[in-house]
């Protein structure tokens, strides 16, 4: 014969059970979804930093251009690539602000000061080719600074 006492006890176990079976879902459901999440901001991090780097090579890119068509004497040309240059800092700078570096955003601002001073030196009545070398020099020495900070980002973890 069954009893209110087994009743009430067997009520007691049903809830306890779908209670701990509640809870344990509720846990690890919340634990995958932070998971989720944290890969999701990786790969975020690794798409803008493997975007940042193409983007970086493409400011060269267009001083290369710039220098062929200031060789071909095509000083219109020349000043388009480096408009082109500045276009693609633009991006980097946005892409480095997305990742949070300021020393990233700090050493596109020195490439973008020698990029407007190639600019004002292509159209002068006499662009000096040894200074605007220079100039390209120094971004191309800027750039290798900034891809070990450009690689950080790229491989670490987020949390």
């Amino acid at each position: 014969m069954t009893t209110t006492l087994d009743i009430v006890d067997t009520a007691v176990k049903i809830g306890l059970g779908a209670t701990i079976a509640g809870l344990s879902a509720y846990v690890i459901g919340r634990q995958k979804h932070n998971q989720e999440i944290e890969n999701k901001d990786r790969d975020e991090q690794k798409s803008l930093s493997r975007e940042l780097a193409l983007t970086v090579e493409k400011i060269e890119s267009s001083l290369q251009e710039c220098a062929f068509e200031f060789h071909n004497q095509n000083i219109e040309l020349s000043k388009k690539s480096v408009v082109n240059a500045g276009d693609h800092l633009c991006t980097a700078s946005a892409l480095s602000n997305l990742l949070g570096s300021s020393t990233l955003v700090e050493e596109l601002r020195k490439v973008s000061e020698h990029l407007e001073w190639i600019y004002h030196e292509l159209k002068s009545d006499s662009p000096k080719e040894s200074e605007m070398e220079g100039r390209v020099l120094e971004i191309v020495e800027i750039k290798a600074k900034m891809y070990p900070e450009i690689s950080k980002f790229y491989k670490t973890k987020t949390s």
